[in-house]
């Protein structure tokens, strides 16, 4: 006897019940959105907190080296950690470092006027930040966003005037100077962009007084064993080091939170359609029972009819997860390519999402929901068969 060409009969034949049908069709239409929500949501949640991991990594350095209690590091010290990466770049060709200076200035246009965070290397920034585009290294320059040269009509062929912040509100005193554009930036973080330019050392002198002083050191393409040799050479020095994970680690945190509840909201989901769908199993038997007892008239061992059990409730948790994925896949599609849903930036930092469902997530659901119909199914049958009552 084949059995599962027996499962396929009861599930397709006409019903006793007009009910039984309704209630099979809603349980897997029940169960397949389940299942495509679930993996759109784990898809989108992956997507989003990679996207965001990538792109606080892309706008910070490997490493940097800054004062635990000042704004600036000792000179002599600095020197002296500048030596040490000097002899650790003979053997790591991709090392790069320089001296780095943050401050607050004020940018103030014909169409605007806002408080920015300016960097300013020693070095030349694009060696630490791809997406700096610049066709030659210039001496004297300053960078801003495509973004925020967009947001606020700025021409670039005009003057933009920066302002000392520090300077205005501590000794009351102007100290500014209008410079041009040099280029753009856009570090797909609408966060970042919005709030930082880049200005290099000549011009920085021109707002400050102590320019010839340094926040710290940035580094790039150093690996965690280079980075122990100087923090045990520089141990009892007041310094810390600051990775792009350190300087982000309230975002970082925040990202567990937002998507930890979310997992168990799916769960908690699944666990809902595998009920429902072992009540419309329940069902289905039920309604054929009649059959299953002519069966066993016929001697026909429980083993079998137990067999005959597992292939309904396989056959109907199959369609059902095969059309979730359809519909997971195909939503997944349409959002990466159309852009569906978007989010305010503002609040979650990036202004797309897309979905990245993996096998792995289909597997995971498939192995769970059939461990659980299967088990629960043999539990229900071995408690009470329905045609039992005909004995």
């Amino acid at each position: 006897m084949n059995l599962a060409q027996v499962a396929k009969r009861f599930i397709f034949s006409s019903k006793n019940f007009s009910y039984t049908n309704i209630s099979l069709y809603l349980s897997i239409f029940t169960f397949a959105l389940s299942v495509a929500i679930s993996l759109i949501v784990m898809g989108v949640s992956r997507s989003y907190k990679n996207d965001i991991e990538f792109r606080l990594q892309s706008v910070e350095p490997n490493l940097k080296i800054v004062n635990k209690n000042s704004k600036f590091l000792d000179p002599k010290l600095l020197d002296k950690i500048i030596l040490e990466l000097d002899s650790l770049s003979v053997n790591n060709p991709d090392l790069v470092y320089s001296r780095f200076r943050e401050d607050y200035l004020m940018i103030k246009s014909s169409e605007i006027s806002k408080g920015l965070f300016a960097f300013s290397f020693k070095e030349h920034p694009s060696k630490f930040y791809d997406f700096i585009r610049t066709n030659e290294i210039l001496d004297n320059y300053l960078y801003i966003s495509d973004e925020f040269h967009k947001n606020n009509n700025l021409d670039l062929s005009q003057s933009i005037t920066l302002f000392n912040i520090q300077e205005m509100i501590e000794n009351e005193t102007l100290r500014a100077n209008s410079l041009l554009v040099s280029g753009t930036f856009f570090s797909d973080l609408p966060i970042f962009d919005n709030n930082v330019i880049f200005i290099s050392p000549e011009y920085h002198s021109t707002l400050y007084n102590n320019s010839k002083q340094w926040t710290g050191i940035v580094i790039n393409g150093i690996d965690q064993y280079e980075i122990n040799i100087i923090k045990n050479k520089f141990l009892y020095n007041s310094i810390d080091f600051i990775t792009w994970k350190d300087k982000h680690a309230n975002t970082l945190y925040w990202l567990t939170i937002f998507t930890n509840p979310i997992y168990l909201i799916i769960i908690f989901m699944i666990m809902l359609s595998i009920i429902y769908q072992l009540f419309a199993n329940w069902l289905l038997i039920y309604d054929k029972s009649n059959s299953l007892y002519q069966l066993r008239l016929l001697g026909i061992t429980d083993i079998k009819i137990k067999s005959i059990n597992i292939y309904i409730a396989l056959s109907i948790l199959l369609i059902s997860l095969a059309l979730g994925y359809i519909i997971a896949v195909l939503m997944s599609f349409l959002q990466n390519k159309f852009s569906l849903i978007s989010v305010d930036p503002k609040i979650y930092i990036v202004s797309k999402l897309s979905s990245n469902i993996l096998l792995s997530d289909m597997l995971i659901i498939s192995i769970i929901s059939s461990i659980a119909v299967v088990g629960t199914t043999l539990l229900m049958y071995n408690k009470k068969k329905p045609f039992d009552v005909r004995d």
